[in-house]
């Protein structure tokens, strides 16, 4: 083949396009087993109390809030622990395991979503924000309700307050029957109050329509 002066002929494999490469997964699951073992780990979480090792440029790379740590002579950085006591240690473990591999077994998820989602907006970790946002739309219960009323004095999510009224409203016997609201009644009375006076107008209002239909249904 002939070419003009001046011009290069490249043979097929210097101008072949790279083909893409398929991720198999291998690479999660290997991260998988970097969380399980912890191998060559040089961070040490206290949290309250239990001690979870992690590796520091995983962190940074997956968090802004731990980035900023590393980055600079801080306490922690310097000498490779940080204590943390507004995190319950099963949650943050989930924290740990989702910033390694990008999951959270449904069962943690079913069971640890709130405090899930107020400590991803701590560390800044917006993809399991918003996994945990969704788990608690669509699998509200009586059982996590109670747990949604109190979120926003520590997350800013005024849309849960509002579905967890609905749903107090649909289910007050249930909700108020669980370990939760026992819990709520002493860890937060003002709430409580609040709650009770919504129930208490439902009541009236129920009353009230209930009395209107007697009425009318005499004339």
């Amino acid at each position: 083949m002939s070419s003009k002066p001046g011009s290069t002929v490249m043979d097929e494999a210097e101008t072949a396009q790279p083909l893409p490469v398929i991720c198999s997964g291998q690479l999660i699951d290997q991260l998988e087993e970097l969380f399980d073992g912890m191998l060559f780990s040089d961070f040490t979480f206290n949290v309250r109390g239990r001690e979870f090792q992690a590796h520091k440029a995983i962190l940074a790379t997956r968090s802004r809030v731990f980035a900023a740590m590393f980055q600079h002579p801080t306490k922690e950085k310097l000498s490779s622990l940080v204590v943390i006591e507004d995190t319950e240690p099963d949650v943050f473990y989930e924290l740990l395991r989702f910033i390694y591999t990008e999951r959270v077994p449904l069962d943690k998820m079913n069971k640890l979503a709130t405090g899930l989602l107020v400590a991803a907006d701590k560390y800044l970790l917006d993809q399991l924000k918003v996994e945990c946002e969704n788990h608690l739309h669509w699998h509200m219960s009586v059982d996590n309700c109670f747990e949604l009323l109190l979120i926003d004095q520590r997350y800013p999510a005024d849309r849960f307050r509002e579905e967890a009224i609905k749903f107090f409203r649909r289910h007050p016997v249930e909700v108020m029957a669980t370990d939760g609201w026992k819990k709520m009644k002493e860890e937060n009375p003002r709430l409580l109050c609040d709650i009770q006076e919504i129930y208490i107008q439902d009541l009236s209002k129920a009353h009230s329509l209930a009395l209107c239909y007697v009425q009318n249904s005499w004339k």
